[in-house]
């Protein structure tokens, strides 16, 4: 393979165009944006920003605090009200079409993908990067991320990733389980996942029943006009590699989660069937189980309040009135306690953390090591611990360091006090400590025990030439909203490519900021899952790599053949 970047056929991501009216009709406008391509000669992704644009500048200056809408499944942003009514509030208003959705979904089947599908909902992780960069370069230095049913998903465990990326998280009946029986949510899923998607990844497993979709259109009596191009009534089908995605980012979440920004959950008192039609479809949550919602919850951390909906549809804010005011009231108000249109509440001198990694921190103490035969390591998860593992490599041993929900630090070392001083001062553990051999199981009796073995797996997979597993294990860094997209943005360059500094920091969204680039690649604590090994400088050369230009000219050669 040649060391091509996806912009040397177009920048990105970039506005495609500039603002132009909306389907929507007066006062939105929206805007077509460009992501990287997955592989080279691939078309790029496209999404689709819509904003309210009486909300975002009407004195002529931005206002502070701006809302991002984001759909579900089988969904895209046909909700005017909503708009208006946090513009009314003093928010500026943007909602965000994903890639294969409503606005963007054109663009998707052009390039060969199914309606709403990809392959790893991850892939929308980096929609979220894009959007939000765009919204803080119109000027608007507050974010309240509002996600609805998939979106509230996808919203939660991007927000867990990205702590400082927004400000305040509203969840409307976030899809935190599958409302199935047992036998689906067990077997059938295990099936799916380790059977059928590696093997079959485009074939059709489910859909969704059209009840729902039918008393909201105004064709059959509902009260809106959508698209039935974009949103049909029987739903797109739905495929067993973005199934098993879906299934393993839900039983993450399930393992428990600590966000750290203030989180409203949305949800309806009652859970109505989602298996036949009957007359409370709007009345109930038809299409998810509100029981799951709110043990989902209850898994997120402390700063979780609940907003209990009586009478509330799946999408609160689509049900019959007055009851879909009452969120919308509701919601704001607790917006505005939390993250006041006129911006963010300035924190308290001790709420205020250091930028760089394992600054006034004590250091993390590990006990006494025993390996296996297959030179795994695993370690005790107790409250504020974490855990490591010890994986050869052709490349020397290799470490990783995770909690509960991701991996923290990882890298070509024996020393994993060394590797664990790179971890930020929020994420730092307080111990490591070791378990026996014969208690590190595949079978991952603890949360962490899960993200190492699949991390682990990651690793083993990728020396032996799946290039692509390691960008499938979630990691958890911190640092100021640049770096942290920037990181992500690292994710997504290709295997078999490499960025230049001045490409990557394009593609991160700020082409200006090639130092601050260069710097996210030398703070970078989780290689090979975070690749920095493939940015290099303008003139062709290597550059800098903290396990040695030797190694880095390995990977990028293994990579190459």
């Amino acid at each position: 393979m040649t060391n091509a970047s996806p912009h040397d056929t177009a920048p990105g991501p970039v506005a495609a165009e500039t603002w132009v009216p909306d389907v929507l009709g007066d006062g939105f406008e929206q805007e077509t944006l460009l992501l990287p391509a997955l592989h080279e000669g691939d078309p790029l992704p496209e999404i689709t920003l819509v904003r309210y644009t009486p909300s975002v500048k009407p004195d002529g200056s931005p206002r502070p605090a701006a809302v991002l809408y984001v759909h579900g499944f089988c969904d895209y942003f046909f909700h005017p009200h909503v708009a208006k009514a946090w513009s009314d509030a003093g928010y500026a208003f943007y909602a965000l079409d994903m890639r294969g959705y409503g606005r963007s979904l054109q663009a998707h089947l052009d390039a060969g993908g199914d309606p709403n599908m990809v392959d790893s909902i991850a892939r929308h992780g980096h929609d979220l990067d894009v959007a939000c960069a765009a919204i803080r370069e119109a000027g608007h230095s507050t974010i309240v991320l509002n996600g609805h049913s998939l979106g509230g998903l996808i919203a939660t465990m991007w927000t867990e990733s990205r702590p400082t990326s927004v400000d305040a998280l509203i969840l409307n009946s976030p899809w935190y389980d599958l409302a199935e029986n047992a036998f689906l949510r067990g077997p059938v899923t295990h099936l799916i996942s380790t059977v059928v998607a590696p093997n079959l990844p485009r074939l059709a497993v489910g859909g969704v029943k059209p009840y729902y979709h039918r008393h909201l259109h105004s064709s059959l009596g509902g009260e809106w006009d959508f698209n039935l191009n974009w949103k049909p009534m029987e739903g797109f089908p739905v495929r067993a590699e973005w199934f098993a995605s879906i299934r393993r980012t839900q039983a993450r979440l399930n393992k428990g989660l600590t966000l750290r920004i203030p989180t409203l959950v949305g949800l309806s008192n009652r859970t109505g069937s989602n298996k036949h039609d009957h007359d409370q479809v709007l009345s109930t949550d038809s299409v998810l189980s509100v029981e799951q919602i709110r043990a989902g919850a209850e898994k997120l951390g402390p700063l979780v309040d609940l907003c209990v909906i009586d009478g509330g549809a799946h999408d609160l804010a689509l049900t019959p009135e007055p009851v879909r005011s009452e969120w919308l009231q509701k919601s704001i108000a607790w917006a505005v306690d939390h993250v006041p249109p006129t911006g963010p509440k300035v924190p308290d001198a001790e709420e205020s953390s250091s930028d760089t990694p394992g600054a006034g921190q004590p250091s993390i103490v590990v006990s006494a090591a025993s390996s296996t035969d297959h030179g795994m390591v695993s370690v005790h998860i107790g409250p504020g611990d974490a855990s490591f593992v010890t994986v050869p490599t052709p490349d020397g041993p290799f470490v990783i360091i995770a909690n509960d929900d991701a991996v923290l630090a990882s890298g070509w070392t024996d020393d994993v006090n060394e590797l664990a001083e790179l971890i930020h001062d929020t994420l730092k553990p307080n111990q490591l400590d070791e378990l026996a051999s014969d208690e590190a199981t595949a079978d991952a009796a603890t949360p962490a025990a899960g993200i190492l073995r699949d991390a682990a797996q990651a690793v083993s997979k990728y020396y032996a030439g799946d290039f692509q597993a390691p960008a499938e294990v979630p990691v958890t860094q911190h640092s100021g909203p640049f770096r942290m997209q920037a990181w992500d943005t690292l994710r997504t360059v290709p295997a078999g490519t490499t960025w230049t500094y001045t490409e990557f920091a394009l593609n991160a969204g700020r082409p200006a900021a090639v130092r601050a680039a260069a710097a996210a690649c030398s703070s970078n604590a989780a290689a090979l899952f975070v690749p920095c090994h493939r940015i290099v400088k303008s003139d062709g050369s290597h550059g800098g790599f903290r396990y040695g230009l030797g190694l880095k000219e390995s990977l990028l050669g293994r990579e190459a053949a």
